[in-house]
């Protein structure tokens, strides 16, 4: 039974750090994408959840939500193990079981002033995590049914693991915790020599 309440808890949390609008995707069990809906507010969302449930579980869909803000900069750690798990606790808002001993922690991080700089910092707070490098920044809705091949017949249910809204970190925090990577050395291109004959 997919379950609302944990839903509405999940975007409620987003919200408490600073989330404001929600792209919200369908796809199949496949992958596949089924439907698109751009910049949604809180409300709309809220409440659009009742009615897309029904439709979700009858068509083995999974409803995605991207979170969207101007104020903080969120970074996804995915397939995180529980060892992983503790070591970002303190600094997640948000965690998640998307399925059996998998989880996800979100991190909102205040700071960052550009998007240059956002980017290049979450890549190196996912490396020094532990967490997976191509997480897109979109996840399933909590309460909700993970449809995957590799699941079936058991589809497991996403579920809140933890939450703790309105907890926004600095870069300076998450240093200090030992969870940032340190910065790729830039790779000098060497100068071309050119000859004449």
């Amino acid at each position: 039974m997919q379950q609302l309440d944990e839903a509405l808890k999940m975007l409620d949390t987003f919200a408490s750090v600073g989330a404001t609008h929600f792209d919200l995707t369908h796809t199949n069990i496949d992958g596949e994408k089924r439907g698109f809906r751009p910049t949604q507010s809180l409300a709309q969302l809220k409440n659009s959840m009742p009615k897309l449930f029904p439709g979700a579980a009858e068509r083995q869909n999974n409803i995605i939500v991207r979170p969207l803000s101007d104020k903080v900069h969120f970074v996804q750690l995915d397939d995180l193990d529980a060892a992983g798990l503790s070591r970002v606790g303190e600094a997640a808002f948000l965690t998640l079981e998307t399925s059996p001993g998998n989880h996800q922690a979100w991190v909102a991080v205040s700071g960052l002033t550009t998007q240059e700089e956002a980017k290049d910092f979450a890549r190196r707070l996912r490396r020094g995590a532990g967490a997976d490098h191509s997480a897109s920044g979109a996840t399933r809705v909590a309460g909700t049914t993970n449809y995957k091949r590799k699941y079936e017949p058991d589809f497991p249910m996403v579920r809140i693991s933890a939450s703790a809204p309105g907890r926004i970190v600095t870069r300076e925090r998450l240093e200090e915790m030992g969870l940032v990577a340190a910065p790729e050395p830039e790779i000098a291109a060497s100068p071309f020599a050119g000859r004449t004959s």
